[in-house]
């Protein structure tokens, strides 16, 4: 029942963004330009397939910046925004630099963990200035709620990119949230993928009971080792996006990059539309269009019985 529910609230929440686009005047001369941190993921994918569904001819540039942010800024340099009807960023760091650069032209934003704060718009009302999107981002009390259901835990340790700003957020928060419950973080910075195995290492011997996998592209781009490793060490560990548990991880409440993409949809038709970027709200996804997700086969290698009201209403995979 409910799942049938979950499906039904989702349905609906998706109908409710595609009904209130409404396709905007001369769009079939748009131009936009797609900027990638790790190449292309399912939220642009959606966000592509969306625009095209609602019959909006529009010209694609893209640009891969391989998760290098030098790349990223020599390329700012050539570009001319005048020629764009608006330019889609993916991620927290591309996202902020593309926002130093581009100062007129509308900057869509997908998959930014926390764009108050880490200063890309002023409030989720009005930007304040040419930037709006979506964040897949799920509040971190709702992550830290979720993650105290699903075992008793006293140290949590966190691996996550020192360089990038949204996860030194997502450590600043769970260490006040955590830290409210009477547990304790204990974090492993990294800069790069060559010091992950001593950060897990280091994990390992402050005998953390569960690492929590933040939305960090170094991270994500490396879950494959990473989940593998601390399994077979019998550490648990929480994913923040859909891809770790897809990767191992064994659980997480998640919004799936998909989704985000498909809520992007209305902001970019607006765009289109002429509505000036600070009038268009920046916002998460709803509740009802976020996932709880279990992995079966993890919980029996790291030894971790996941109670029953959660496996209830949770996605499980096998």
């Amino acid at each position: 029942m409910n799942a049938c529910i979950k499906v039904l609230s989702t349905v609906f929440a998706l109908l409710m963004i595609m009904t209130s686009v409404v396709l905007p005047a001369g769009a079939d001369s748009a131009k936009a330009l797609l900027i990638y941190w790790r190449g292309e993921t399912p939220c642009e994918k959606a966000l592509k397939s969306g625009l095209k569904d609602l019959g909006v001819n529009i010209q694609l540039s893209e640009f891969d910046a391989q998760q290098d942010k030098g790349r990223l800024t020599d390329y700012l340099a050539t570009i001319d925004e005048k020629k764009f009807d608006f330019i889609y960023t993916f991620g927290t760091t591309a996202s902020l630099e593309t926002a130093k650069v581009v100062k007129r032209t509308p900057i869509l934003f997908g998959i930014v963990t926390n764009p108050v704060q880490a200063g890309l718009i002023q409030n989720w009302e009005s930007s304040g200035n040419n930037v709006t999107g979506v964040s897949h981002a799920v509040p971190y009390q709702d992550q830290v709620d979720f993650m105290t259901r699903l075992g008793k835990f006293e140290r949590v340790g966190i691996l996550y990119d020192q360089n990038a700003a949204n996860a030194q957020i997502a450590f600043d928060e769970l260490k006040k949230l955590l830290g409210e419950k009477g547990i304790k973080i204990v974090g492993a910075p990294v800069t790069s993928e060559a010091d992950l195995e001593g950060g897990i290492k280091s994990l390992a011997d402050q005998k953390v009971d569960l690492v929590y996998l933040p939305s960090d592209s170094l991270i994500i781009s490396k879950a494959d080792s990473i989940v593998a490793a601390l399994t077979t060490q019998k550490i648990p560990t929480y994913g923040a996006v859909e891809s770790f548990m897809q990767k191992g991880a064994l659980a997480g409440i998640v919004s799936s990059y998909e989704m985000v993409g498909k809520a992007l949809v209305e902001k970019a038709a607006k765009i289109l539309k002429g509505i000036p970027v600070s009038q268009i709200p920046s916002s998460h996804l709803p509740f009802e269009m976020l996932t709880a997700i279990v992995n079966a086969k993890t919980a029996q290698q790291v030894g971790v019985s996941i109670p029953y009201e959660v496996l209830s209403q949770a996605q499980i995979l096998e």
